[in-house]
């Protein structure tokens, strides 16, 4: 199954909006894999449950302007071919998630 994506814009710079991210991801559980601030990507899992084999995401920060910043999340099946929703849900409840930087 293809990786499952979704990008928002947050009236911030990029700092806050890592932070924010880093700070969403734990309050959905998400496990930190990797991190490359210079690139403006940090990577994330989650754990296998009942109804999934976990998922990993990829979340790339990028500057569009001053006081301007784009968050894309994008979901990756760890195994098998079927999330039947799980991953779009995932990547709302993490934007859900996201303190409004300050």
């Amino acid at each position: 199954m293809a990786p499952v994506s979704e990008t928002r814009v947050f009236p911030a710079e990029v700092a806050t909006v890592v932070q924010s991210v880093r700070n969403a991801a734990q309050r959905v559980a998400w496990k930190p894999t990797y991190e490359h601030p210079e690139q403006g990507e940090l990577g994330f899992s989650n754990s296998m449950s009942l109804f999934s084999w976990g998922e990993n995401y990829t979340v790339q920060v990028v500057a569009t302007g001053p006081g301007q910043t784009n968050v894309t999340v994008h979901g990756a099946l760890k195994m098998g071919f079927a999330d039947w929703g799980r991953r779009k849900n995932q990547i709302a409840k993490f934007f859900a998630a996201m303190a409004p930087p300050a």
